[in-house]
């Protein structure tokens, strides 16, 4: 079958894996690999970062603390890790903080506009005045798995950047997807210069055999100093944000019986029969600027009974892989724990 046409060009950071018997190391390293992974991309760097005893803010010299994962990730309430990366070409600063006694929790804090411009302590990440939470205090991994594998994508222009933490078979499965995204084909109304968008995916407290997707929301940054958290699964938006859907030709948003997953309307189960795979949008049901908010670009729905880093189609080409809810590029290589 013709699979898809690549939109953007894409560099790579794959096949990291965490397999340290003690979970706290696992989630440790993981964490850690996340950092190395996006900070490999020529457009990501370090500008700031604590490792509990010390701290380096925008400015200082040899900004990143985080160079042996077996010290510098710290998890606590009071002193503990934070990074802060940014993109040189989207001006985007992404902040995780391991703000939790619990090696499982974090925050990871995204600034379209590179707006943390308050200095970070060992105690707190530096503050800004205009963030999303791709990840809010949660769990983003179950408290059992046999290993953690971490993957992440840089598009060659630095517009979009997409990473997966995937925990491997065991009593539990699950991870962590987000992509920082630019949309394409957006109304007039969206007049930022790189009209971004934020997708995540948390699948961290999965137990069944076949894992599934949860939680899966999006928040846009339309350029006028406003970013909005769309929550997806629920028809009532927290409160003071507003309400957007992922919007494709297969799928609709919910279904009780599913969870929170993405749940497949008559769309082919045979993966090698020519039918095509369903793109993605993005579209705003409240007002101001109610309708279409554009497409996503080499982004797919993928069904949940397509298992996770598996090709699409399923021969082993590996030039497309399914992550979380998504069917996303891939290098041509094997995923590790692709079955």
């Amino acid at each position: 079958m013709t699979l898809p046409t690549k939109i953007k060009t894409w560099n790579y950071s794959v096949n990291h894996d965490a397999t340290e018997g003690v979970f706290a190391d696992m989630c440790k390293h993981a964490i850690y690999l996340l950092k190395e992974a996006i900070a490999s991309f020529s457009q990501w760097g370090v500008v700031a970062s604590s490792d509990s005893v010390a701290v380096k803010n925008i400015g200082d010299a040899s900004p990143d603390l985080w160079t042996d994962w077996t010290t510098d990730i710290v998890n606590a309430t009071g002193a503990h890790s934070w990074v802060l990366l940014e993109n040189s070409v989207t001006g985007g600063q992404l902040c995780i903080d391991m703000l939790s006694a619990s090696v499982h929790i974090m925050d990871v804090v995204y600034s379209a506009t590179g707006a943390f411009n308050t200095d970070g302590t060992t105690t707190a990440r530096p503050t800004d005045s205009e963030s999303i939470y791709i990840h809010d205090t949660l769990l983003w991994a179950p408290s059992a798995t046999d290993g953690m594998v971490v993957n992440a994508m840089c598009s060659s222009d630095g517009k979009i950047t997409r990473c997966y933490i995937h925990c491997l078979d065991g009593a539990s499965r699950g991870g962590l997807f987000f992509g920082l995204e630019e949309m394409t084909g957006v109304p007039s109304q969206w007049t930022s210069a790189i009209p971004q968008a934020v997708l995540r995916t948390n699948v961290a407290v999965s137990v069944s055999t076949t894992p599934t997707q949860q939680d899966p929301r999006v928040a846009y940054f339309d350029g006028t100093s406003e970013l909005n958290y769309m929550y997806l699964e629920d028809a009532t938006p927290y409160e003071g944000w507003n309400l957007a859907f992922l919007t494709t030709e297969c799928y609709h948003q919910w279904s009780g019986d599913q969870g929170n997953a993405l749940y497949e309307v008559n769309i082919n189960m045979d993966w090698n029969d020519g039918f095509p795979i369903s793109a993605l949008g993005l579209f705003r049901t409240t007002s101001p600027r109610q309708g279409g908010m554009g497409a996503f670009q080499d982004l797919y729905a993928a069904p949940e009974s397509h298992q996770a880093l598996t090709s699409y189609p399923d021969d082993a080409s590996y030039q497309w892989v399914k992550w979380g809810c998504f069917f996303v590029p891939w290098n041509g290589t094997a995923p590790l724990e692709a079955p």
